[in-house]
């Protein structure tokens, strides 16, 4: 009797077992597939794709900044595909990110949460947005009000202070100068680029000099930005940053007959 009504139960308790696996696999499909309805993909596929779709969401709004998307601005991102190297699939979705940040009336602070969700409030990584983001836009030498204005909205989102950000616009500016500078500009002018590089004055003693160096060096190594996942090409922007960095630093001391 005992083995009839095992034959009979085996098959029902089977049958159960199967269908809770069935109802638990559905359940976490179903919170997935939520995830990325709400969310997007970015949460799933990991940082690097994050930092990509922040950066070209960001950068139509940078570039609808003065009203317009001019062929300049749609020119320098084409550019910024190939330095990135990025394949098809990636070039269609920086392209829809590039329009939806480029809609009129378009707020950054969902695009800079999701960034700083996904990177842990990192300020190594919101530097580094935004000097991706800075240097995208003073290729033509200049920055105007509204592309300023714009700055100063993504750096609150990302939890920089607007000091922070104009601090990281004359680095930049001065990055350019220092580079362009060196074999063609005088002694003067080369060293008053380095000291905007640091980010002191031509006063600053030697103390200060030194502290600034390392408090840049440690914001902006290059080792920070692969622990974090970061685009190869950010990592490149990173080690050309480092050297701009050193490479002031260096010319500072060197003006100033100080041992490195």
């Amino acid at each position: 009797m005992k083995n009839l009504l095992l034959v009979f139960t085996l098959p029902i308790t089977l049958v159960i077992g199967i269908l809770g696996l069935i109802l638990g696999f559905s359940i976490i499909f179903f919170k997935i597939l939520k995830r990325i309805t709400i969310r997007g993909p970015r949460n799933l596929f990991g940082a690097k794709a994050q930092f990509l779709e922040t950066l070209f969401t960001l950068l139509g709004f940078l570039s609808k900044a003065d009203g317009r998307v001019s062929a300049y601005d749609i020119a320098r991102t084409e550019r910024l595909f190939m330095q990135l190297r990025l394949k098809e699939d990636a070039r269609n979705k920086a392209k829809y990110d590039f329009k939806y940040g480029a809609q009129p009336g378009f707020d950054p602070a969902a695009t800079t949460a999701d960034f700083t969700a996904c990177y842990g409030n990192s300020e190594a990584s919101a530097r580094m947005l935004m000097l991706v983001l800075i240097s995208f836009i003073i290729g033509n030498g200049r920055v105007d009000e509204s592309e300023k204005a714009c700055l100063y909205a993504i750096g609150a989102g990302l939890l920089l202070r607007k000091t922070d950000v104009e601090q990281l616009l004359r680095s930049s500016m001065a990055g350019a100068a220092f580079r362009n500078s060196q074999g063609t500009a005088s002694v003067k002018e080369h060293a008053k680029a380095a000291y905007q590089v640091l980010g002191v004055k031509p006063t600053a003693s030697r103390k200060e000099v030194k502290t600034a160096y390392k408090r840049l060096v440690s914001a902006n190594h290059p080792d920070k930005m692969i622990a974090k996942g970061m685009p190869e090409q950010v990592i490149t922007q990173a080690n050309i940053k480092m050297q701009e960095i050193i490479g002031a630093y260096e010319s500072i001391c060197t003006d100033r007959a100080w041992a490195k």
